[in-house]
């Protein structure tokens, strides 16, 4: 995928089962929280929202 934002970085697409994380067909946001331990073995948190199309 290529969708740009305005800040000219990549957006990531996500998709997971929405009976296990709580959006419903109704929800319009959702946000991700997490943590990666970059190359140099340093742990980074993250924290991203963004809107959300929820489909069956």
């Amino acid at each position: 995928m290529d969708e740009r934002t305005r800040d000219r970085d990549t957006d990531r697409v996500l998709h997971f089962k929405p009976s296990g994380s709580g959006p419903t067909l109704a929800s319009t946001r959702a946000c991700l929280k997490g943590w990666y331990r970059a190359a140099d073995g340093q742990m980074y948190t993250y924290l991203g929202c963004d809107s959300v199309r929820v489909v069956n």
